[in-house]
């Protein structure tokens, strides 16, 4: 009986130092995540823009859930108002093909690799989607055109939105 109650006790006393360790590793993944958060906002992409649009709004983070970190920049035309967030419009339209064309033309320059992909009709659908490793590892950066009057580009260190936005 003692013996049955020695092998029970070590098993739970490991089974609490495995969670607690398990907890600890979580805890530094996330921390580790948010450096790469902070790497992300600062490449010189998220800050460059085609002629005739301004910085709208930029975030940066990490998804504590995959430990993905992100980072984000939007930007609308100068020409039009700001973005009405309540019901997704502007008073001025984006040449799309223009703007994918200036970021195609910069991320090749900078040997970014250019996914090929099929078109995905919708508003979360990227116009351009690439990759590239950097010091600190892969990084996947996408295009879109969410509502009028604005584009987002995003960085993420991993595949943007598990290929939902580039397939």
């Amino acid at each position: 009986m003692l013996k049955r109650i020695a092998i029970v006790g070590a098993t739970a006393l490991l089974i609490v130092v495995g969670v607690g360790a398990a907890g600890r590793w979580h805890d530094g993944q996330i921390a580790t995540c948010k450096q790469r958060s902070t790497r992300l906002a600062a490449l010189e992409l998220l800050n460059r823009r085609p002629d005739g649009f301004r910085p709208l709004d930029s975030a940066s983070g990490c998804d504590d859930e995959r430990a993905v970190a992100y980072a984000s920049a939007q930007f609308s035309t100068r020409a039009g108002p700001d973005v009405d967030r309540l019901v997704d419009r502007a008073a001025v339209d984006i040449d799309e093909q223009a703007v994918t064309g200036f970021y195609r033309q910069l991320l090749e320059g900078a040997d970014w690799r250019i996914f090929t992909r099929k078109a995905k009709p919708g508003p979360d659908a990227a116009a351009l989607c690439a990759s590239k490793e950097l010091a600190f590892g892969t990084v996947y950066v996408d295009l879109s055109f969410p509502v009028a009057g604005m584009y987002e580009v995003s960085v993420s260190d991993y595949t943007p939105d598990s290929g939902a936005n580039c397939v």
